[in-house]
């Protein structure tokens, strides 16, 4: 009976012996897996720490961006008031243009209204020349018959000479007689 007993207890330590082997080589298979879990942790703490940087520097990155487009906005807004500012000197130029376009509308009609005036009085002009013309040609001829009478006037003062002298002569002899009779 002992026998068995001491049968019995071997088998149960061979049993034991090769659950504790077996437990020893789960156990250095662990230590294994965790040395590589341990060393996958390393890893990848080093490319959490890298993607740490990449997005610290990536934030750096924004916030200069952010300030670059703050920048450009607020150029944006300066150059969207300038363009403001340029289209209300442009309409009061379009103004301006319209009311000059007006303007030399005007001077044109008053030019064309000058222009038709002047044409007038050239043709006055013209009708004055002529009247001028055939008052000099009237004037040369009433200077002819000027001329004319003239020549007769003193023609006939002539004439009144030798008629004083004839009647002179006459009133001579006239004394003469009488003092005769």
């Amino acid at each position: 009976e002992s026998t068995n007993s001491n049968q019995t207890l071997k088998q149960q330590n061979n049993q034991l012996n090769d659950k504790l082997n077996e437990s020893i080589n789960n156990n250095q298979s662990l230590k294994q897996q965790i040395n590589q879990l341990n060393g996958n942790n390393q890893s990848l703490k080093q490319q959490n720490n890298q993607l740490n940087d990449k997005l610290n520097e990536s934030i750096n990155n924004n916030q200069t961006l952010k300030q670059q487009i703050n920048q450009l906005n607020d150029k944006l807004n300066e150059s969207t008031n300038s363009n403001q500012s340029l289209k209300q000197k442009i309409d009061q130029l379009n103004d301006s243009n319209q009311s000059l376009k007006q303007q030399i509308g005007q001077l044109n009609d008053s030019n064309q209204s000058l222009k038709q005036q002047i044409g007038q009085l050239n043709d006055s002009n013209q009708s004055l020349k002529q009247q001028i013309n055939q008052l000099n040609d009237s004037n040369q001829s009433l200077k002819q018959q000027i001329n004319q009478l003239n020549d007769k006037l003193n023609e006939s003062i002539n004439n009144n000479q030798t008629l004083k002298q004839q009647i002179n002569q006459l009133n001579d002899k006239l004394n003469e007689s009488i003092n005769n009779n």
